[in-house]
């Protein structure tokens, strides 16, 4: 659907001679499939794909006509080359977008933080936080949730988050992995 989508977006654009938007709309696009397409790796730095998120983002506010805005904060240097799973953030961006903003909720907006923390046993951890003010999660489906990433219960379906998760632990161990909360002002971390 969102290839489709951006098409006729495009289209939408191109026929009100909205040059600027679909111009800056088609780069975003070229470097996010670009990315998807043509990036065969398993692993990548974080810089590249905190650099193809933010392709996404940038496509999602022309998308929304700027009803939904996003800001990223600054990768600290030392993680930039950093490989982490390839498409471990898009997921969890995805989510934020297509099930945290409601049609009629004012000032949406995503972000993604980055916290550098030393764990108990010393070793040290990046915290990336992808956080939305939108409509959050009722509280019975946040334990579901927290019961699927633990362990506890089986998902009949596997979804992004939960792949991502998966993979997250694979690569780092039990300390990793994705983690969901309700936020108290509203939305998802």
């Amino acid at each position: 659907h969102f290839l489709y989508n951006s098409f006729y977006l495009l289209y939408r654009m191109t026929k009100a001679h909205d040059f600027e938007n679909s111009t800056r709309f088609t780069k975003y696009l070229g470097d996010y499939f670009q990315y998807v397409t043509r990036n065969g790796e398993d692993e990548v730095p974080l810089a590249l794909e905190l650099q193809h998120v933010r392709a996404l983002c940038e496509i999602q506010t022309i998308r929304f006509a700027g009803h939904i805005t996003f800001s990223i904060d600054e990768l600290p240097k030392s993680y930039n080359k950093v490989k982490v799973p390839r498409l471990i953030l898009q997921p969890l961006v995805e989510n934020a977008y297509q099930h945290g903003f409601e049609q009629g909720h004012e000032n949406r907006h995503m972000s993604i933080h980055f916290t550098s923390v030393t764990h108990d046993n010393g070793s040290k951890l990046l915290l990336i936080g992808v956080e939305d003010n939108g409509k959050g999660m009722a509280e019975e489906e946040l334990e579901r949730w927290h019961g699927w990433l633990n362990g506890k219960d089986q998902s009949s379906e596997i979804t992004g988050v939960l792949n991502v998760h998966r993979r997250l632990r694979l690569k780092y161990g039990e300390l990793a992995g994705v983690r969901i909360e309700s936020r108290p002002s509203g939305g998802l971390r």
